[in-house]
């Protein structure tokens, strides 16, 4: 069945571009225009702006075939005070001894910076652009920021056993930005965050992501000690920092070649 609004915005990235999946959706109105570069084999991507002015930035953005991929590693948390963001930190820097920068941009993003409230538009976000316009200006922002990068390393806490609502809230604002690109996870929380990670998972995996095998879990050194007491204070200790160095920094490079393979892999 045909569904107005979220057929329309369904569409699977292959590689650096677009692949728009022949169906009885796609010959009722997809506006999404993907083919293939049979001259370099390279993917390219066409898309009408729906914005009045030709601008569309409510919409997936990808980088151009031989420029540098643009990974951004996402800080998710939105508390204050809060540690995800020296995590998030320590993965940037991580990933930055493993990247060429001739292939890989590196970003850290902060979610707490757009101000995102409980979702406030009056669209759902599959409909956008096909069918409707965000109207708000963090909506705005968002939608844009997401839109630049071509793949994303989640950072995520763990509140209560499960996916922060802050987390599920930045991911669920938006559709079209996100779906088909390759994502990794790293979790983190007093026993690593193994539950907000499967959720995650689960979440992005449904949004059809393509989401790194490898999700690495990191636990704060010592238990429910110092080191997690400070974190509550937006800290990471220094027996932390030293975990993170010793163990899950490597995972966090694994991870981070599952990411490059996928975004090398042709979607199929």
């Amino acid at each position: 069945m045909y569904i107005k609004g979220i057929d329309d915005g369904f569409c699977e990235v292959k590689r650096r571009g677009w692949l728009q999946t022949p169906s009885k959706a796609s010959t009722l109105g997809r506006r999404h225009c993907l083919e293939q570069d049979e001259r370099t084999s390279q993917p390219r991507r066409y898309l009408e702006s729906t914005q009045p002015n030709g601008i569309d930035t409510q919409t997936t953005t990808m980088s151009t075939p031989g420029t540098p991929a643009k990974i951004a590693v996402l800080a998710m948390s939105t508390r204050k005070p809060r540690v995800g963001s020296k995590i998030a930190a320590l993965v940037k820097e991580t990933l930055e001894k493993e990247a060429d920068p001739a292939a890989h941009v590196i970003k850290l993003v902060e979610v707490a910076d757009f101000n995102l409230p409980v979702y406030d538009e009056e669209v759902v976000p599959a409909q956008v652009p096909a069918q409707a316009q965000f109207k708000h200006e963090h909506t705005k922002r968002w939608s844009a920021e997401i839109a630049s990068h071509d793949a994303y390393v989640l950072v995520i806490p763990e509140y209560n056993y499960s996916l922060a609502g802050g987390t599920k809230n930045a991911i669920d604002y938006l559709y079209s930005e996100w779906i088909g690109k390759p994502a990794a996870i790293v979790s983190y929380g007093i026993g690593g965050g193994n539950k907000a990670s499967a959720t995650a998972n689960d979440v992005l995996t449904g949004m059809k992501l393509r989401v790194a095998e490898t999700r690495p879990a990191f636990a704060f050194a010592g238990g429910l000690g110092p080191d997690t007491f400070a974190a509550m204070a937006g800290e990471l200790g220094d027996d932390s920092r030293k975990k993170f160095a010793d163990e899950t920094a490597e995972v966090v490079l694994k991870a981070f070649g599952e990411l490059k393979t996928l975004l090398a892999a042709p979607v199929k």
